[in-house]
């Protein structure tokens, strides 16, 4: 009898799901921003994914170094406080005395995309994995704030610990590193 196969995609933001659908054998492989590894979980792979300001290209930011201070003059749009990235942030700004008030706080990211590309002086906060393949297309740009808490967390490939997998999903897991991998390297390089 032939096991199927399905995919089931969940958006989620450090939703503490992620690692415990892999633990319970839910799924089998998952990608999570994550700030440490998870007990039971395998991490097949990690890769850098700092906090970074995503803006139009035509935003007075865009062309310039960024601090923490300049975004209060700005509309500011950010994820809720259960994410990695708007824990990071709000990490920084406190170590820095800085108070930020957002002007739209959602738990979609999509809202604040759409928030940021209808709002040409707005700023939101991601990781140049999220927004990929939309940024330059879009006119968007990242810039980094030089604050070294923003570096703190990576975009985890993880897998069950300790079962045995399929030479399918061995194949896949490797695609998946390769091509993470790959996108890495390019992010690096234009960054």
């Amino acid at each position: 009898m032939r096991k199927s196969r399905r995919v089931i995609y969940h958006e989620g933001y450090q939703h503490p799901g992620v690692a415990e659908s892999i633990r319970a054998g839910e799924c089998d492989v998952a990608l999570q921003f994550s700030l440490h590894p998870e007990r039971g979980v395998e991490v097949s792979g990690s890769w850098p994914a700092p906090v970074l300001l995503a803006m139009h290209q035509s935003h007075p930011l865009a062309s310039r170094p960024v601090t923490l201070a300049d975004l209060s003059y700005y509309p500011l749009a950010l994820p809720g406080q259960n994410t990695t990235v708007r824990q990071l942030f709000d990490l920084s700004c406190q170590m820095n005395g800085s108070v930020i008030e957002p002007v739209l706080t959602c738990d979609y990211f999509s809202t604040l995309y759409h928030f940021l590309l209808h709002t040409p002086q707005a700023v939101t906060i991601s990781s140049a994995f999220t927004l990929l393949f939309e940024s330059e297309k879009q006119g968007l740009v990242l810039r980094s704030m030089g604050v070294d808490q923003l570096s703190q967390r990576t975009l985890q490939l993880q897998t069950v610990s300790g079962r045995q997998r399929s030479a399918a999903l061995n194949i896949f897991l490797l695609f998946l590193q390769q091509r993470l991998t790959e996108i890495d390297s390019k992010l690096r390089q234009s960054a």
